[in-house]
C-alpha cells in the first residue's frame, strides 16, 4: 500500500478530476498542470520527475498553460563528423527550443537554442547512429516533440 502501487491511481483520478473541471485543456495541457501543480518535498528528490506530490486543489486552480506549439520538420545533416541540425517554428510564444538526443538507450537534453532560432549543430562526434527530436518551451511548460530524426556518421 505504498509507492507507485498507490500514486499511480491516486495520479489517475486526478488526471480524471481535472479533465472533468477543465474539458478544453488537450492531454499535453493536462499532464503540464499536473506536473506543475505538486506540492515539493525534499524527500523526494531525485525519485521521480517533478520531485513533489500531487496536489488536487493546486491542480484544479493552477492557471490554463499557455504551451507552444511544437516544432515540425526536424531534419539532419552529416558534416564530417558533426550534425546540423533543422526545424520549422510553429509557435509564436517560445522562450526557446530543447535539443534532445538518444545516447544508448535514452534520450537526454545535449542543447538549446533561443527564441526564433531554428538551428543546432552537434559537434565532433564519434561514428555510429544517433536519434534526435525537438521541443520548444516558455514559461508554462514545454511542447510536444517533433518526430525522432536518425542520422548515420561513418568514418570519425
Amino acid at each position: 500500500m505504498s509507492g507507485t502501487s498507490m500514486a499511480s491511481p491516486h495520479t489517475a483520478g486526478l488526471v480524471a478530476l481535472i479533465k472533468a473541471h477543465r474539458s478544453s485543456l488537450n492531454w499535453w495541457q493536462v499532464k503540464t498542470v499536473l506536473m506543475k501543480s505538486v506540492d515539493p518535498k525534499g524527500s523526494l528528490s531525485g525519485k521521480c520527475a517533478t520531485q513533489g506530490r500531487i496536489n488536487a486543489y493546486n491542480a484544479l486552480t493552477t492557471a490554463t498553460p499557455n504551451l507552444p506549439a511544437a516544432p515540425s520538420n526536424l531534419n539532419a545533416q552529416a558534416f564530417g563528423c558533426d550534425v546540423k541540425l533543422t526545424w520549422t517554428d510553429n509557435s509564436g510564444n517560445e522562450t526557446g527550443f530543447y535539443v534532445y538526443r538518444k545516447t544508448g538507450n535514452i534520450f537526454i537534453e545535449i542543447g538549446y537554442t533561443g527564441s526564433n532560432e531554428t538551428t543546432y549543430w552537434d559537434y565532433d562526434l564519434p561514428s555510429g547512429t544517433y536519434y534526435y527530436y525537438v521541443r520548444a518551451y516558455n514559461g508554462d511548460g514545454t511542447s510536444q516533440k517533433t518526430l525522432v530524426k536518425s542520422i548515420k556518421l561513418t568514418g570519425c
